[in-house]
Parts: structure tokens; C-alpha cells; sequence
């Protein structure tokens, strides 16, 4: 072990930023692209991490806005002024030392009260009076330290005090005929239907009192005529979904996601709708608002163009407006699509579409923020073709496009031909045997079922585990 006192730091725990580069990185970057000669910028590209259409997006901006137009921009408050932090530092600075001085000045007057000639049994009361004036932002400890006394005569109220015994009768215990009297009048015709408290609120008014609100109550509990009266709805308890998807068209997920503008606090909204076996998207839309009548339209084009036959279909959605409202149920029943929700705040339980959002948001071309509604629809509509043909690493690197069509056989056969034909050339580099390429799931579920209950669960020995107390433990050496 080093002798030392370096501090390491993990560098996991360090925190990690995004790339940002500066107009003369930017016009470096482009000189370098446009110099190199043909066929090698791919090569280019992966060195320094970046995409072709960030350097498109430069050479744009660069042409419409110049060297103000490449800056680097981030959302949100521009970067503070060294000169303002400085004058704010000593802001703070000339606060505390004016603090320290009105401490030190009452601090003075303080002494000089606790040095009038009293006689000495009457020292303490002075004193104990004198800091129960005290301002509010004086501390307490530096006044008792100033006049030499214990900072206990700061509370002189919070003294510790003997507990005694409460007496067995109190006589404050109502009798026989005052308890049934207040019976009488919580069962009486005028007030059967009201609460203790109303009761209590109205004979009071009145100018009769006949207990408290807790006797009522005790008095009711007593003869269990407490139980709960008003029609309203108890504790829901949400089912975990649990859906298959064996083929395309079987499973729909959908959501909604907000999609920011360049003007700041107004969003866009994109609705996605995604088949789970596929992950293909067979109908998204961009909007300004998140709206039922919307979410209808689109469901309704899209089971038209899809042929969707009745019973066929189930849709999964989260619980928001549009999915739970009356309308979209209306209309997925007309059209005998069943229903699945998630549970209320349980991400998990809708993973597909969640993910898809963002693979939208990190994709190389998203610009972060949009102009308008007509920008949105542009980009979008080159994106969601480049996501349909994009190899997902969740279907065996098959893309979407393939397992929705069914043309994923075809192509595996044409893959696992050209891995025979690479393991007859070269069996050396196969250790483990012929290779065989990954197929796509046959099944794709949400929240699938392991097949363990709970009680099988409680009746594994091993499913729990219980660490040992430990004997002894050396603990490091403590350095003050």
C-alpha cells in the first residue's frame, strides 16, 4: 500500500458530460472532411465519433448564419459573467462580515447589562432575562460564552420535570346518563346522518355542549358504529399486464411523446403506434395538443390500412387522457380490439415503446429542438423509414421491416449460408464448432410469466439466504 495521502478518485463516480465543440473545432473538423481523399471519410467519421449529418448540418448552418450559426448552443440560461460571480462572492462576503460585527456589538452590550451591581442571588434571574431578550440571529452559544454562564440558562423552561403518576379517578370521566345522552342525540332522527364533528358543530352553535368530538367518537367505536358510510371507491389494485406476441398484428403498444420547439415551454406531441412482435411502427402522427378525437382518427386509419379483423388485435397503452378516455374505448370495442393497460407509475410495464422514444431522441440527425409542426412531420418522415429498415439488436439484428413482411426466413438463410461458407474456409477460427447465426424471437412478451408462484417461492430452502453474523471485525485505524 502507498504511504501516500493521495486521494483516487472512481471514475465511475466522476461526472461525465456531453461533447461540445467550438466554431474553430467545427471549421477544423469541415476543412478535414473536405480534404480527404475519396473513400476514406467513413474511416474518418468513426475516429472522431461523429456522424455525416452533423457535418451537413454544420456546412447548413455555416452557409445560412456564419460563424454564429455553428456556436455552440445550449437550452436554458446563457453562461454567467465571471464578474458577476465575483461580485456575488463578495456580496456574501460583506454579509457575513456585517453579521459578525452586529454579533460582536450586541455581544458588547450584552456584557456590559450583566455587569450592573445586583446583588448575587438575583444575578441569575438578570441574566437568564437578558437572553431570553436577545435578538433571533444572535447565537445563543456565543452569548452564554461571552458572560461565562452554562447555555442551559438559555431554556430555562426546558428543564427536566418528574413524571407523576395520574390518579386512577380523575372525576372528569362522564357519567351513565351524560353518555346516553349523547347517544341519544347522535341516534336521534336529526343527526343519524351526520358526522360527530357536524354534530358537534351544530350544538355548540346552538349553545349546548354535550362532549368533545373524540368522546363522540369514542362512545360510537365503543358500540362499532364507525363504519365507513360514503360511496366511495376503495383502493384500486391494478393487474400486471402480461401479453405474447407470436406474429405481427397480434400486440400494439402506443404512447405519446412531447417533442420540444424552439420556443420555449410549448411542445409538440408525437403519438407512435408499434407492433410488438416487429417493432415496426404501422402508424405514427405529430400534433400540438394530446387529444382523444386525435388518438380515434389515427387508430381508425390505421386498423383500416392493416385489415385488422375483430378479436384479433390487443392494444397496450399507459393510463393517460386520451388512452382512458370514453371515446378510444368506444371505438376499440366497435371495432372488437381489447384493451391492456399498465400500472400507474410502472414504466416497465410498457418497455417497447419507451425505448423506441428514445432511439427517436438520440438518433444522428434529431435537432433537439423544432420550429414548428411542419418541421416535425419532415423529419419524422424520413426517420420512422430509416427506423423500419435499421437492424434491432433485440430481433438478431433482423430489422423491423423484415420480421412485419416475413422476409426475416429468407434472409437467415442467406446469412447462415455465408457462415458455412466462412467456417469451410477457416474451421480454425471456430473453436466452439460451426457457427450458427441468432434467429429472432419467436416469442415476444411483456412482463413474462416464470412460471414460480409465490408459495413454491416460500417453499424453496434456497430461494432466501441469511449472511452470518460476523465474529469479530478490525475496524481501520480512526485519524483525527
Amino acid at each position: 500500500m502507498s504511504d501516500s495521502n493521495e486521494v483516487v478518485t472512481d471514475p465511475r463516480l466522476e461526472k461525465r458530460t456531453r461533447r461540445r465543440f467550438s466554431v474553430a473545432e467545427k471549421k477544423r473538423l469541415l476543412a478535414e472532411a473536405d480534404a480527404l481523399p475519396h473513400g476514406e471519410k467513413g474511416a474518418w467519421l468513426r475516429r472522431k465519433g461523429l456522424y455525416a449529418g452533423q457535418l451537413s448540418t454544420w456546412r447548413k448552418d455555416l452557409a445560412e448564419h456564419g460563424e454564429a450559426g455553428v456556436a455552440a448552443r445550449q437550452p436554458g440560461r446563457k453562461p454567467a459573467d465571471p464578474r458577476d460571480k465575483e461580485l456575488e462572492r463578495l456580496k456574501k462576503v460583506n454579509a457575513k462580515l456585517e453579521k459578525r460585527a452586529y454579533v460582536a456589538e450586541q455581544l458588547v452590550d450584552l456584557q456590559k447589562k450583566s455587569l450592573a451591581p445586583v446583588r448575587q442571588r438575583q444575578r441569575r434571574e438578570q441574566i437568564v432575562s437578558t437572553l431570553a431578550a436577545l435578538p433571533p440571529d444572535v447565537p445563543k452559544t456565543q452569548a452564554c460564552r461571552a458572560l461565562n454562564v452554562p447555555r442551559h440558562w438559555c431554556y430555562p423552561d426546558r428543564r427536566r420535570r418528574r413524571r407523576t403518576a395520574v390518579p386512577a379517578g380523575t372525576g372528569r370521566g362522564l357519567s351513565e346518563a351524560e353518555e346516553q345522552r349523547i347517544l341519544d342525540a347522535l341516534h336521534s332522527e336529526r343527526f343519524q346522518d351526520a358526522a360527530p364533528r357536524q354534530v358537534y358543530a351544530t350544538l355548540l352553535s346552538e349553545g349546548t355542549v354535550l362532549g368533545s368530538i373524540s368522546t363522540m367518537y369514542r362512545l360510537l367505536r365503543r358500540r362499532e358504529e364507525t363504519r365507513e358510510r360514503r360511496n366511495q371507491r376503495p383502493a384500486q389494485h391494478h393487474v400486471k399486464p402480461q401479453l405474447e406476441a407470436t406474429g405481427p398484428d397480434q400486440v400494439y403498444t402506443w404512447d405519446i411523446t412531447k417533442l420540444p420547439t424552439v420556443t420555449r415551454g410549448f411542445y409538440l406531441c408525437l403519438y407512435v403506434i408499434l407492433d410488438l412482435f416487429s417493432r415496426y411502427p404501422v402508424g405514427w402522427m405529430v400534433s400540438r395538443k394530446e387529444n382523444a378525437g386525435l388518438a380515434c382518427h389515427l387508430f381508425r386509419e390505421v386498423l383500416s390500412r392493416r385489415e385488422i379483423e375483430p378479436n384479433q388485435l390487443i392494444v397496450h397503452q399507459d393510463r393517460g387522457s386520451p388512452m382512458i378516455a370514453h371515446s378510444f374505448g368506444d371505438l376499440l370495442s366497435d371495432l372488437g380490439v381489447e384493451r391492456s393497460f399498465s400500472r400507474p407509475r410502472v414504466s416497465n410495464d410498457n418497455p417497447f415503446s419507451e425505448s423506441q422514444f428514445k432511439t427517436t431522441k438520440y438518433w444522428p440527425s434529431y435537432p433537439g429542438r423544432f420550429r414548428d409542426e411542419d418541421h416535425a412531420r419532415q423529419w419524422c418522415s424520413e426517420f420512422f423509414p430509416a427506423y423500419r429498415q435499421r437492424p434491432h439488436e433485440g430481433l438478431a439484428l433482423f430489422t423491423p421491416e423484415d420480421l412485419y413482411t416475413g422476409q426475416f426466413e429468407a434472409l437467415w438463410q442467406v446469412r447462415q449460408a455465408a457462415m458455412d461458407q466462412h467456417y469451410a474456409v477457416h474451421p480454425e477460427r471456430y473453436v466452439n464448432g460451426p457457427p450458427r447465426v441468432a434467429r429472432p424471437p419467436a416469442v415476444v412478451s411483456i412482463n413474462p410469466d416464470d412460471g414460480q408462484t409465490a408459495a413454491e417461492l416460500l417453499d424453496d430452502p434456497k430461494a432466501f439466504h441469511v449472511s452470518p453474523t460476523p465474529v469479530s471485525t478490525e475496524l481501520p485505524e480512526v485519524v483525527t
